[in-house]
């Protein structure tokens, strides 16, 4: 099962894209930087993987889970 999210934002900054899924860490002046560490937690809890990357113009977050 694969689920991915998409947007055309600019994506993280270069300077925290390969700390991206560690608690605490955020590109963005609001909220505490969470949301990927637990997203990580919970799909590798599942026997799965969270990643991002670019495609083209868009930022492209990927979730897989075993089927």
């Amino acid at each position: 099962f694969t689920v991915e999210v998409t947007d055309t934002g600019p994506g993280p900054p270069a300077e925290i894209a390969e700390r991206l899924f560690e608690p605490f860490v955020t590109g963005k002046d609001q909220g505490i930087g969470l949301g990927l560490a637990v997203a990580k937690q919970a799909a590798e809890g599942h026997g799965g993987r969270v990643s991002w990357g670019r495609r083209d113009t868009r930022t492209v977050f990927r979730i897989e889970l075993p089927g």
